[in-house]
């Protein structure tokens, strides 16, 4: 379903965008209010077509806190419920809370602008929320991250290293609306577009540096720059944060995708719009952030990628979601571990059965957590997934399926029933 409604909204905004750029108005500020109107009309299809019954709306206007704090004006939001109408103007003032996503609007992106639009995006993430953050937003993108079972609050209150730092940031991001910029034109090579956007980082927030300033996403619509919270985004990471990629995937399919995310968690959207949508973007890695103990904070590596290393960086990947492939010895042994649990990965008989297998039990449990299924913890085996199955794909490769996601779901459902058919 997604792909089609993709579809119909890139066509959508490619025709009118084509029209708005034919008028020959030159006051850049009613140009700029067309391309504003543009991207407004964009996200009214989303919430009239999609969203009628959770009461959203697309308006422009200020953000606020409960303490009275305001952001600079938004081009364009997406809210739920009544907002307080500016007196005599069409422009609107909504709580933080009842904000979905923010998008900052530019005709074409040059660093000057696209700088602006960074700055004034991160003065909306000084107007704090104070709703709850939906424990289970957090926890999907804190293991899809870490690789680690989500830690109690207790546990995090204090930053001693990177999980408990990454748990903070985390919770930020899970409460924050979705954060966009859009342009409608722009940069015409992916790696210009690529060290623009390092150069800001680099210079304008170097000794300042949290990864709340960067946005959910940033598009000229032939390039994207994604940021990988897990919400949905993710790179799996141990001691690194694989935190900006680019790609060149669909800007609308992007953001569709942000803001579907965050009414799943937050407001019960059906996650049925995938359908049997099993594209993901393929992202060339831009920024990597490591946790500095001694600072407590982060250290930052990029990625200037030329044009030729970012094409060979894609020329091998499918752009198609798939589940992680299992050895013969990691799915033996969860078939084993699914008898009992609760069995010591440390006990005798465990050991014993892991070294029939071929393999050292450090490695076994390495490769599983790497995989995002299970992970040992106080002596005990907990699982990285919601619910578990095993796949034996017409490939001949046997998979761990999480059926807790909605791609792991479809995935499952296509070559489970072709398996069938087969048999």
């Amino acid at each position: 379903m997604i792909r089609n409604f993709v579809d119909i909204l890139k066509g959508f905004v490619d025709k009118e965008a084509e029209i708005l750029k034919k008028q020959k108005i030159k006051h850049p500020g009613m140009i700029g209010q067309m391309f504003e109107g543009l991207t407004s009309n964009f996200v009214k299809k989303l919430s009239v077509d999609v969203f009628e019954k959770l009461d959203l709306n697309v308006v422009s206007g200020v953000i606020e806190d409960d303490k009275g704090s305001m952001s600079g004006q938004i081009d364009c939001m997406l809210v739920k419920g009544a907002g307080k109408q500016v007196p005599h103007t069409e422009e609107y003032i909504y709580n933080i809370n009842n904000v979905i996503a923010v998008i900052e609007v530019k005709k074409t992106l040059t660093k000057a602008n696209l700088e602006d639009a960074i700055s004034h995006l991160t003065d909306v993430t000084n107007i704090l929320p104070t709703k709850d953050h939906k424990i289970n937003l957090l926890r999907k993108a804190y293991e899809a991250i870490l690789k680690e079972p989500l830690p109690k609050l207790e546990d995090v209150r204090e930053i001693k290293d990177f999980s408990s730092l990454m748990y903070h940031v985390l919770c930020l991001e899970a409460v924050m609306p979705v954060r966009i910029i859009i342009s409608y034109g722009g940069y015409k090579k992916e790696s210009s577009f690529r060290n623009a956007f390092l150069d800001i980082i680099e210079n304008k927030y170097k000794d300042s540096f949290a990864p709340v300033v960067v946005p959910s996403l940033v598009t000229c619509m032939d390039f994207n720059l994604i940021k990988f919270t897990g919400m949905p985004f993710a790179v799996n990471s141990d001691k690194n944060w694989q935190f900006v990629g680019s790609s060149s995937s669909p800007a609308i399919e992007n953001i569709i995708e942000l803001i579907w995310c965050r009414l799943n968690f937050y407001h019960g959207v059906s996650v049925d719009i995938f359908g049997e949508d099993l594209e993901m973007p393929v992202a060339a890695p831009l920024m990597e952030l490591k946790y500095n103990n001694e600072s407590k904070g982060w250290d930052m590596t990029a990625f200037p990628l030329t044009e030729k290393q970012l094409k060979e960086s894609r020329s091998d990947k499918s752009g198609e979601w798939a589940p992680p492939t299992l050895s013969k010895e990691e799915y033996l042994f969860l078939n084993y571990l699914a008898v009992d649990p609760n069995i010591n990965p440390f006990g005798k008989g465990t050991i014993d059965y892991i070294k029939e297998l071929g393999v050292l039990p450090v490695d076994l449990y390495k490769g599983l957590k790497s995989k995002r299924i299970i992970v040992v913890k106080k002596k005990q085996f907990m699982y990285l997934t919601e619910e578990l199955a095993l796949l034996i794909h017409p490939d001949g490769n046997t998979y761990g399926v999480d059926l807790g996601e909605p791609r792991g779901m479809t995935w499952f459902g296509k070559y489970s029933v072709r398996n069938k058919a087969d048999e």
